[in-house]
Order: structure tokens, then C-alpha cells, then sequence
């Protein structure tokens, strides 16, 4: 008797330890989300973003990271919000520092049990920008994260 509800303490804990990492595991940020940004951290085309986070609708949002080069922009953005859908604005411009405002050519998103992380696509763009605002406003609601080519945060890991 004692063997067998052992045996069935261990399977449960088992089983509840493999579904707790399910759920942990991919909340981790310990890869890159793609090969794109593994690249352009080699050639220095990545600029990490040390930003607050700032509420929209609700929602904590903050860019976590901007890849430029001559020809196209993409801009990373992340939420943390549990069971929340969709956390992620649906909708991003970006004003240069010339004054060009730009809106995004495409997007793509995922999300996870306490994370959402989307990246915004720009092309084409304006050569030898030194500085964008990436921005969103609507209904009176808005958030706004200033990003700097020019002796910003360069992450070459």
C-alpha cells in the first residue's frame, strides 16, 4: 500500500512539475526571438531600448529593441500582462528626426501565458536617421519611446 501511493505521489509531481514548465519556460528570455536579431546584434545594426514600460489602454508596453539598417527599420515591442488578449497595440508610427512620419509596412506577434512580443516592420526608410520616436495615439490614450542611433546602447553579445 505505502509503495503504490509513492508511487502515485511521484507520478503526480512529476506531472504537475512538467506542466509548471511549460508554462515557465517559454516566459523565459533566454534566446533571441528570431535570426534576424541574432544577425544584426553581429553587424551592430541592433539598438537595445532601456525604456520604462508606459500604460496603453491599460496595458504595460515598452519596445525592447530597434533594428536599423539603410533599408529597413523593425522595432520589438513587448507586454507583460497575464491572461490579457490582445496586449500588444495594434498599431505603431514612427516619427524620424527630420519629421517624417512613417507607418509600418507589416507586423507579426505572439503571445504567451504572461508575455506578448510583437515587432513592427518599416521599409522603406530614410537613410542616415540619427534618432526616431516610435509612438501610438487614439481615443485620447498614448505612449511615446524616444530611441537614439547617435551613442545609444549598441548590443553586440
Amino acid at each position: 500500500m505505502r509503495k503504490s501511493l509513492r508511487r502515485i505521489e511521484w507520478t503526480l509531481l512529476i506531472i504537475i512539475g512538467g506542466i509548471a514548465l511549460m508554462f515557465v519556460i517559454p516566459g523565459l528570455d533566454l534566446f533571441d526571438r528570431d535570426q534576424a536579431v541574432s544577425e544584426a546584434k553581429k553587424t551592430g545594426h541592433y539598438y537595445k531600448v532601456d525604456a520604462d514600460t508606459q500604460t496603453y489602454f491599460g496595458k504595460k508596453v515598452r519596445v525592447d529593441g530597434v533594428i536599423y539598417d539603410e533599408d529597413k527599420l523593425v522595432v520589438y515591442l513587448s507586454s507583460k500582462n497575464l491572461f490579457v488578449v490582445p496586449s500588444l497595440p495594434n498599431n505603431i508610427q514612427i516619427k524620424t528626426d527630420s519629421g517624417l512620419v512613417l507607418d509600418y509596412k507589416s507586423s507579426s506577434g505572439s503571445m504567451r501565458l504572461f508575455k506578448s512580443r510583437g515587432d513592427f516592420i518599416f521599409d522603406p526608410v530614410p537613410e542616415d536617421m540619427k534618432a526616431i520616436t516610435v509612438f501610438n495615439e487614439a481615443y485620447g490614450q498614448s505612449f511615446s519611446f524616444p530611441v537614439s542611433f547617435e551613442g545609444g546602447e549598441i548590443a553586440n553579445e
